[in-house]
């Protein structure tokens, strides 16, 4: 483990991250993709992305969150 060490982490390019998301759908993982996608366009952490329901989308016109970390 890197503890105390700071790692940076660049950017992905738009068009990798589209195909990327495009070749999960065709490969059938939907949920990776959905999982992927959520974090590309709202930028969240993993767990805070892990948490939501279905509930936090249906029906909904705004989403509000609150970001564990």
């Amino acid at each position: 483990m890197n503890k105390g060490k700071r790692l940076a982490a660049s950017h992905l390019e738009w068009f990798v991250f589209t195909n990327l998301l495009a070749k999960l759908q065709k490969d059938e993982n939907y949920r990776i993709a959905m999982i992927i996608a959520i974090q590309g366009y709202t930028g969240l952490r993993i767990g805070d992305t892990l948490k939501l329901k279905w509930s936090d989308f249906l029906d909904k016109i705004d989403l509000t969150l609150h970001e564990e970390k």
